[in-house]
């Protein structure tokens, strides 16, 4: 595990997606229960973005089609509204995200495929 510092806690606000960009990635991050998420920027519906979406305790609602995901594992709770291959989709790609003392967000990024895309870093 490589975990890189990507935000400061005092950054985020309850269910408030702060969107993180760089060389190889796009991510969003949320605090929720006192809880940091971190998952791609990318719904795996259709590849819409996800920052301009909603949060609701562990649940995030895509914008575009109203799938539901659990923050925590990445499992499909609600499958989308309309669209292609809406029976397919898959999970939300989530990272591990911890706080350390200082109040620093890290996330592992990982080598991971984002459906087949190549991977994240």
């Amino acid at each position: 595990m490589k975990l890189e510092k990507v935000a400061c806690l005092e950054e985020l606000s309850d269910r408030k997606l702060l969107r993180l960009k760089g060389p190889g990635y796009d991510l969003c991050i949320v605090l929720t229960d006192n809880k940091v998420h971190a998952f791609a920027n990318r719904c795996p519906h259709t590849g819409a973005r996800l920052h301009a979406s909603r949060v609701r305790h562990n649940v995030l609602t895509c914008s575009h089609h109203l799938a539901q995901f659990d923050l925590c594992s990445g499992s499909v709770l609600t499958f989308p509204m309309e669209g292609l291959d809406v029976e397919k989709t898959g999970p939300l790609v989530v990272f591990d995200a911890e706080v350390d003392a200082d109040g620093w967000v890290s996330v592992d990024l990982g080598e991971i495929e984002l459906y087949g895309r190549g991977p994240v870093r």
